[in-house]
């Protein structure tokens, strides 16, 4: 089963239909899978596809995807969230180029690293973001 359709069996399974404008969204995913992207991108790429689509029906569509999590949001230094598709089941970090977008995914939580300190503090996490912003080595051969 490729990807397109194990997110659309996903989409079904949560009580959503597969619309021309999902369907058009879940490509661009699918076509920029190693890059972050923002809504901003997201919807520049469904429009070249469907020039009646509006920038609020991209947002509420990425919303829907977040919230069934075939994407997730990760914040950016630059104080907006950009997405990705949700490529690994577990809980995951990133590399991500300041430049191209491109990301990888890191193989190891570094909050794990951290436990005793918690314990120590009495301190009980519930969620955190962890990302490392920085330049692909194509980019930084570029500057």
């Amino acid at each position: 089963m490729d990807t397109l359709e194990k997110i659309t069996k996903k989409l079904r399974e949560n009580g959503y239909r597969i619309t021309k404008q999902r369907q058009y969204i879940l490509e661009a995913f699918i076509q920029q899978q190693e890059n972050i992207l923002t809504a901003q991108q997201i919807y520049e790429k469904v429009l070249k596809k469907n020039s009646r689509v509006n920038f609020s029906t991209v947002y509420r569509n990425i919303e829907i995807l977040e919230e069934t999590e075939i994407i997730h949001k990760i914040p950016t230094e630059k104080g907006y969230g950009c997405y990705k598709l949700n490529e690994e089941e577990q809980h995951h970090h990133h590399f991500i180029c300041k430049d191209c977008g491109k990301t990888e995914v890191i193989d190891f939580c570094p909050l794990k690293q951290m436990e005793e300190k918690f314990k120590e503090k009495e301190f009980f996490p519930t969620e955190h973001s962890f990302e490392i912003f920085g330049y692909c080595n194509k980019c930084k051969k570029k500057r």
